[in-house]
C-alpha cells in the first residue's frame, strides 16, 4: 500500500510518520556522527538490499518483567526467526543489527548461518554495550547518578534508530518506542510501507497509556 494514497492520508499513521520523520532531520553534529558511524561498520560498501534489526533487551525487560501490562522480552531465536523469514522473501544482503545487549549482537552474528543466512553481512555499532547497558538497575537512574553517560546512551540511541530507517525492511518489537519510531521514519522518508515483522504487538499509537491492542489485551504502547 501506498502511505500517500487516499485511504491512508490524514491517517493516524501518516501523520505520525510524516512528525517523526521532521522531528528525526539531525542537526550537523549528529549528523557527523551518523557519516562517522557508516563508515566504521561499511554501510557505504554494501551491496544489495539492507534488513533492519532492533532486538529488544536492557531495562525494558526489567519494565515488562515489573509489568502486568507489558509483554516480556521475546529471546533472540524469536527474532532469528522472522528475520530469516525476511531473507527467504526479500533475500537481503545485509543486517544492521540496533541492541542494548552485547550478547544480542554477537549472537546474530553466531546463529546467522544456522538460520540459513550464512551469507549476510553483520553490522552493528561498536558501543561499549557491557559498559552503557548491563545493570539490574534502570537507565535513567543511572544516568541521573552519572554511572552512565546521558550522552553516550542518547547518541548511540540516535544514530541507531538514523540506521534503521535507512534500512529497506524492518524486523523488531513493536512493543518498543524504538522500533516504532524507526518504522514511522521509514514509511515518511519512502512513502510506502516497507516490509516489517514485529515479535509482539503491531504497530500500536496510544503513548504511555494503557488501551487495547488486538490479541493482547489492554496494554501500555
Amino acid at each position: 500500500p501506498n502511505c500517500r494514497g487516499p485511504s491512508a492520508r490524514g491517517s493516524r499513521f501518516w501523520w505520525r510518520a510524516h512528525l517523526v520523520l521532521f522531528l528525526l532531520r539531525p542537526a550537523g553534529p549528529l549528523e557527523a556522527l551518523v557519516r562517522m558511524a557508516k563508515a566504521a561498520v561499511g554501510w557505504m560498501g554494501r551491496a544489495g538490499p539492507v534488513a533492519g534489526l532492533h532486538v529488544r533487551q536492557g531495562d525494558a525487560c526489567m519494565h515488562a518483567r515489573l509489568s502486568s501490562f507489558r509483554p516480556k522480552c521475546t529471546g533472540l531465536e524469536g527474532y532469528l526467526g522472522l528475520l530469516a523469514d525476511m531473507h527467504q522473501r526479500y533475500a537481503f544482503a545485509s543486517v544492521f543489527v540496533a541492541s542494548d545487549d552485547a550478547a544480542a549482537v554477537e549472537g546474530v552474528r553466531n546463529r546467522a548461518a544456522a538460520w540459513g543466512m550464512g551469507d549476510v553481512r553483520v553490522m552493528a555499532l561498536g558501543v561499549e554495550r557491557a559498559r552503557l547497558f548491563d545493570a539490574d538497575w534502570f537507565l535513567e537512574f543511572r544516568t541521573q547518578a552519572g554511572i552512565t553517560s546521558a550522552q553516550e546512551v542518547t547518541e548511540s540511541a540516535l544514530v541507531d534508530l538514523l540506521l534503521l530507517a535507512e534500512t529497506d525492511m524492518l524486523v523488531g518489537s513493536f512493543a518498543s518506542h524504538l522500533t516504532r519510531l524507526a518504522y514511522e521514519a521509514m514509511v515518511g522518508q519512502r512513502g510506502y510501507f516497507p516490509p516489517f515483522a514485529s515479535v509482539d504487538y503491531p504497530w500500536c499509537f496510544h503513548f504511555m497509556e494503557k488501551a487495547h491492542v488486538p490479541g493482547w489485551g489492554h496494554v501500555n504502547c
